[in-house]
């Protein structure tokens, strides 16, 4: 209906789910002077300012394998594959402890997960060897393109025999103020369609991420990530149409 007050652009890009490696060469590439993003995510009638980063890690001991008859305390700490894994496992929890320490008023805490754990062959042998998959979830204050190191270090001391490998790169976090102009215009015009939106944090992960190296980011869009990567994953229709009209206003009247 109006002209936009400012150029507007709508990226559309593969592997998000992944390596994200679409965004990531749009970031690169892109020359648009002082640019506002919007990743569109379920949102739950929010506007979200803020996410965490997540770093993901695989860690894998080694030792011998033999009769478990042989398995005194001696020699499960130099060579029982899972018995290293489980001395690792406390270190990094201790760590852990430490981490959570580190508060932000509106995303809480980094955490941290053991999501896959797998060794050894039967009960009465020595595990040779066995693996970790983990991750965790960083607050922006602390630099997730570093957190491998930190790993590496905890483990180390514990085995320096083990190996630490990154999966995939670091999927960043930002943090956009809730006093910026940009997003407040935008939550004054959700407002006026949802009239319970409000501020708020992004539980998963996003590309606005990747996009906050470039400019202030935000995150919004129909549905709710509770319905999230489940087989009857939906958005109702009258949710998406009220977001039809939302980010319409948002284009013709964001001016900065």
């Amino acid at each position: 209906k109006e002209k936009p007050a400012r150029d507007v652009y709508i990226v559309f890009d593969g592997d998000e789910e992944e390596t994200s490696e679409g965004i990531n060469k749009f970031v690169k590439k892109c020359q648009i002077e002082n640019p506002q993003f919007i990743a569109i995510e379920p949102s739950d009638t929010q506007v979200l300012i803020a996410q965490r980063a997540i770093v993901k890690f695989k860690i894998t001991t080694f030792g011998v394998s033999q009769h478990s008859s042989k398995a005194t305390p001696e020699v499960n700490d130099k060579y029982n594959a899972i018995h290293k894994m489980g001395k690792i496992m406390v270190a990094l929890e201790k760590d852990a402890e430490i981490l959570a320490k580190e508060q932000d008023p509106l995303m809480g805490t980094h955490t941290q997960n053991f999501g896959i754990i797998s060794g050894g062959t039967a009960h009465n042998v020595v595990p040779q060897s066995c693996s970790l998959v983990m991750h965790r979830r960083l607050l922006p204050m602390r630099d997730a393109t570093k957190e491998l190191q930190e790993v590496k270090k905890i483990v180390r001391q514990v085995d320096s025999q083990a190996s630490v490998e990154l999966i995939g790169p670091p999927e960043l976090g930002f943090k956009t103020s809730d006093t910026s102009v940009f997003a407040k215009q935008v939550l004054d015009i959700t407002v006026k369609t949802l009239q319970k939106a409000k501020f708020g944090i992004f539980i998963a992960w996003s590309e606005a991420g990747a996009t906050s190296a470039k400019g202030e980011s935000i995150i919004m869009g129909p549905g709710s990530i509770q319905q999230a990567h489940r087989a009857n994953e939906f958005v109702s229709a009258q949710e998406l149409f009220r977001y039809v009209d939302i980010f319409r206003n948002i284009i013709e009247q964001v001016a900065l």
